[in-house]
């Protein structure tokens, strides 16, 4: 037994060594100053490093925040060159979900856009490609996952040759599948001239996914750089006008968080002519709250629907007032659709999620169960107002998270995804067994 203790100790220790090596990449003397507190206290040294870690970018993060409160150096958020705030919006109505995300969160609205949408991952990728070789000045990323797979290398090397003729290329990556990713998968990138980080590791988890270009074209949605979410259902924007140095500013603040320094906006944006689309970013873009204003937006438009409440995510996990509010609409004759994905394997949150879903199903909803998983995360109220963006009707993805979504209004425009819903409706099987399963009552009191 002494023999097997020994070995695997030293295993433990080989392990949290390299998982240090990986973490702390080039910063030798951290390294070696945290490498001899593993060896001599593995176990407890594991710990410490985490709390540290921990506590270290709070900290920073912290002083960060205050001191960009001080300076004020955003405060371009509300330059009159590119924002006409709510008197000059159609939807000047104090009722209006514009006009409430704007005072209680100061989500800024913006009118002149033009919006193209992205239905597919491969048509995601397509464009990003695209948008990536055509460059002229800057390509800024923040995506969620950024695997080392087929997709990972090519999109990798081709910002690898962008940066070697001059465009300014910044990287934010997130801190799920991708943390224990080899840092020597982004050193080449970095050793090209691209500024690369990962935001907030070993902490909530960074699930925007932005990619803006020459602070002209932005694509927003849920898409990753991973191969296996090809064949998944999923849909982004392309915006272009006066919405984009907005998220390029929440950008820079995000990527401000990871360097702790200011990373100021450099170009403008010139609003092209005859795009007349109201489109409000929401996203308070910081690293201390996370997305709390999205969650009290979904609340906000459900207690505002009056005829047709359209619903496509991957998991349907709603905290008590939300479903509160989806039974009023249901006693209202307000009709309910919502789109979820199949559970696969032991998945307590997508069990949980067909929980609610049958709950909400012997109410009156109509539930489709899509044959696959969602990645796409849409809100159609009233066939007019839309909501597209990263956050899933999930309590703790609003709570804990760190997400964006954009608001757009127009019949129109709002018509395109119900389409898509429509369409990935041919995939899907409707939901008519309203029996609870053993896993769906006992993960519903999990989550």
């Amino acid at each position: 037994m002494a023999i097997w203790a020994v070995i695997l100790l030293i295993l433990l220790q080989v392990a949290t060594l390299k998982f240090l090596f990986v973490y702390e990449n080039n910063k030798t003397n951290k390294f070696f100053i945290w490498g001899l507190f593993f060896v001599l206290l593995p176990g407890f040294a594991f710990v410490l490093y985490i709390c540290f870690d921990w506590l270290k970018k709070y900290y920073q993060q912290k002083k960060y925040i205050d001191k960009c409160a001080d300076e004020k150096i955003y405060d371009s958020l509300t330059d009159e060159k590119f924002i006409r705030f709510l008197n000059t919006s159609p939807n000047t109505s104090k009722n209006s979900i514009f006009f409430y995300n704007y005072l209680l969160y100061k989500s800024v609205l913006t009118m002149s856009n033009k919006v193209d949408v992205l239905n597919t991952p491969n048509e995601y990728l397509e464009y990003l490609i695209k948008r990536i070789e055509t460059a002229k000045k800057t390509i800024c990323i923040q995506v969620e996952t950024f695997a080392c797979d087929l997709i990972g290398d090519k999109i990798r090397e081709l910002l690898i040759r962008r940066c070697k003729e001059g465009i300014q290329v910044k990287l934010l990556y997130g801190n799920t599948d991708t943390l224990f990713v080899r840092k020597s998968f982004f050193r080449p990138l970095i050793l090209s001239g691209a500024k690369v980080a990962n935001y907030a590791p070993l902490s909530k988890k960074n699930k925007r996914n932005i990619a803006i270009f020459d602070s002209t074209y932005v694509i927003i949605g849920s898409s990753t750089i991973v191969d296996r979410e090809l064949n998944c259902s999923d849909t982004n924007l392309v915006l272009e006008g006066e919405i984009v140095p907005v998220i390029e500013i929440n950008f820079l603040k995000e990527f401000g968080y990871a360097f702790n320094k200011f990373f100021p906006l450099e170009t403008s944006t010139q609003t092209k002519e005859n795009t007349a689309i109201p489109v409000q970013f929401n996203a308070l873009g910081n690293n201390i709250l996370p997305s709390i204003e999205i969650n009290e937006s979904y609340n906000k438009l459900i207690k505002d629907a009056n005829e047709s409440i359209i619903i496509q995510t991957n998991k349907f996990l709603p905290d008590s007032t939300l479903l509160n509010l989806f039974k009023i609409c249901l006693k209202s004759n307000i009709k309910v659709q919502i789109m979820i994905s199949r559970p696969s394997g032991i998945k307590i949150s997508r069990f949980a999620s067909m929980y609610f879903a049958k709950y909400l199903h012997k109410l009156g909803a109509e539930i489709n169960v899509y044959e696959g998983k969602i990645y796409g995360n849409i809100l159609v109220i009233d066939d007019k107002t839309l909501v597209l963006g990263t956050s899933q009707i999930d309590k703790r993805d609003v709570n804990k998270n760190y997400n964006c979504n954009v608001v757009i209004e127009g019949k129109e425009f709002a018509q395109q995804f119900i389409k898509k819903v429509k369409f990935d409706s041919k995939n899907c099987n409707p939901l008519k067994d309203n029996i609870y399963t053993f896993f769906e009552k006992l993960f519903r009191f999990v989550v």
